[in-house]
């Protein structure tokens, strides 16, 4: 019988090394993970306060006569873009265009095979 108690005693160590190891694995990872954020580009270490400019009627109002900002329901009527509320220089991020884009209707082009 001591040959199934030493059996047992050696699965019961793999255990608990398996059970060890998978837990140090986990905490390594969030270890890992937390570096990399810390370390990555692309966001700021500095608090700012500055309020984002609203505009007047926003989209997704339940006004059914809101609009937005150049875009005109006169098919006629040409309305150029709203100018910046801030100076380029002060807010380094994402900035919007000039010039609003306008949609562009293509017909879809299908490809299948190789040819």
């Amino acid at each position: 019988m001591s040959g199934m108690h030493a059996r047992d005693e050696g699965l019961r160590r793999v255990s608990a090394i398996t059970r060890w190891v998978a837990a140090l694995g986990v905490a390594a990872t969030g270890l890992f993970a937390a570096f990399v954020y810390r370390a990555s580009p692309g966001r700021s270490t500095v608090s700012t306060t500055q309020s984002p400019a609203t505009p007047s009627t926003a989209p997704g109002t339940s006004d059914p006569n809101a609009t937005v900002p150049g875009i005109s329901t006169d098919p006629g009527a040409t309305d150029p873009a709203p100018a910046p509320t801030e100076p380029a220089s002060s807010n380094p991020g994402f900035q919007a265009p000039a010039v609003a884009p306008t949609p562009a209707y293509q017909t879809p082009v299908v490809r299948s095979g190789a040819s």
